[in-house]
């Protein structure tokens, strides 16, 4: 995933401590890369523990609010789903 700051800049030193995935299939990790000034890319790693269609579900990611300049408050995205085939 791709995440854009559209009204502040990240700090090229933001580092998967910095950034949390919500809503994460057991099973399912998560890396951070810093890509430039206003975009991240979130990468979803492993095998999800539960992964029929049933077990659909929808995250989030948050920036700490330290690496984002021009935040007044920790920065999060909408859901974006995960959709498992049966």
């Amino acid at each position: 995933m791709t995440v854009t700051a559209t009204n502040g800049t990240f700090a090229a030193d933001i580092a998967k401590s910095d950034v949390t995935v919500t809503g994460l299939p057991s099973g399912m990790d998560y890396t951070v890369t810093y890509v430039d000034a206003t975009h991240i890319t979130v990468t979803l790693t492993g095998q999800a523990t539960d992964h029929e269609n049933a077990d659909d579900t929808n995250v989030s990611v948050t920036v700490a609010q330290a690496k984002v300049a021009g935040a007044t408050a920790n920065v999060s995205t909408g859901n974006v789903a995960i959709d498992f085939n049966d």
